[in-house]
């Protein structure tokens, strides 16, 4: 397995399901256009970008420019749509099991990762994994996967130094009830090399997440941060500040999968990756799967007369897109699949049927660590596989179709 650290910086950005056609311009942009050059270019390198949507919400994470040049704009015009204020950067995971391992390997990282208090997003695509951690805890997750014995790949370093902030480590950790800590040391960017940030955190008291305030851009306009008050996810500031010892804190972590609201929509989708040689092709086909799913599920048939499209296909469909650098991956219903084209369709690892579980964890918020754990521990106990899709609001477990009811009814 390899783990990478990726040169992007990334917000999250969620979207009322009713405002998403007034968003269609700017998604259509960010697919196929980089800073103005059509991709249909091999030369025009893909920023990262993902739209995901089920039936709570769309999200979308795109590269922090995009989000504020594209998108913040039509914060007025799009009732509902928040801005994540927090930057968020992705650890690509490569493995070569791919997708016949990809629960042992969602289990394995996410355990270590909520081991030591932090929260992720993760999103499954054909090709890869990502994780997507708040840029300012870049330190303490590298130093503990490398403690838990994954080797992580970092970036040019002009891209590593301007991630890092002056890495604070109290020397004894505070009590709530005291209020104070002693001593922390300062290291100024130029020591953060890897290494250094595992040696001290080593020699350190216990894992430490109080990284000192990390200078990020100014503030969109009108835009809502994670923790907003009075939104729903008023106090969720649950990222710990070492290693998860107390008890308390685990039953929390289980309490997340015990406590919150699944369903299962009646879609039967797909994971496909699409050939960028032939994105002139399969554009079309995208649009019409992302923005007018009733004309695409129809392709080569006449729809009934009495269809609603609203209500008959975009309330209760599940779709996902992920573009980067090395591949495109599309998760849909596989009715939408019939409309692009088979020689598009990478399909070296043969489609199943799969079926999603969602989870609405909007009492929860972004900051809440060990979601990612707690769904996948109980699934992997079971020996059942599973890829994983993180929104802003829900997490999106999928597994294969003769699984559905194992998968919902088993512990927890």
């Amino acid at each position: 397995m390899s783990i990478t650290l990726l040169p992007v910086r990334l917000r999250l950005v969620s979207v009322p399901k009713q405002s998403l056609p007034l968003l269609t311009h700017p998604i259509i942009r960010n697919i196929f256009f980089t800073n103005g050059a059509a991709r249909y270019h091999s030369s025009a390198r893909p920023r990262f970008f993902n739209i995901t949507e089920n039936q709570l919400e769309v999200t979308i994470v795109l590269d922090m420019d995009s989000a504020s040049k594209d998108f913040a704009p039509l914060l007025p015009f799009c009732p509902g749509m928040i801005i994540c204020e927090s930057v968020f950067t992705a650890l690509q995971v490569d493995d070569v099991y791919g997708m016949e391992y990809s629960g042992q390997r969602i289990h394995d990282l996410s355990a270590a990762l909520a081991d030591a208090g932090i929260s992720i997003l993760y999103i499954s695509t054909y090709q890869t994994d990502f994780i997507l951690v708040k840029e300012k805890r870049i330190p303490l997750v590298i130093a503990t996967l490398e403690q838990a014995h994954f080797l992580v790949s970092h970036p040019d370093p002009p891209f590593e130094r301007s991630l890092l902030p002056p890495l604070i480590i109290p020397t004894a950790t505070a009590t709530p009830s005291s209020g104070t800590s002693h001593g922390p040391i300062d290291i100024s960017p130029r020591d953060c090399h890897p290494d250094k940030w595992h040696d001290r955190l080593l020699r350190s008291d216990g894992l430490a997440s109080s990284w000192g305030s990390m200078s990020s851009s100014p503030m969109l306009p009108m835009m809502r941060g994670d923790s907003e008050d009075g939104g729903p996810f008023l106090g969720m500031e649950d990222e710990a500040t070492g290693l998860v010892s107390n008890d308390g804190e685990r039953v929390a972590i289980w309490e997340v999968r015990k406590n919150v609201r699944k369903s299962v929509p009646d879609n039967d989708l797909r994971l496909v990756g699409l050939n960028r040689d032939y994105i002139d092709v399969w554009s079309i086909s995208l649009v019409q799967a992302l923005f007018y799913p009733e004309t695409a599920q129809y392709a080569d048939e006449s729809p009934p007369p009495q269809l609603d499209p609203v209500q008959s296909l975009s309330s209760s469909r599940f779709i996902s897109f992920t573009q980067f650098e090395d591949g495109v991956s599309l998760i849909c219903d596989a009715a939408l699949l019939r409309g692009f084209p088979e020689y598009a369709v990478n399909t070296f690892v043969k489609p199943v049927v799969i079926r999603c579980i969602q989870m609405d964890l909007t009492q929860y918020g972004l900051d809440k660590y060990g979601v990612v754990y707690s769904v996948s521990d109980p699934l992997v106990a079971q020996g059942i596989n599973l890829l994983y899709l993180s929104t802003y609001r829900t997490a999106n477990v999928l597994v294969r179709a003769h699984f559905i009811s194992d998968a919902t009814n088993g512990p927890g």
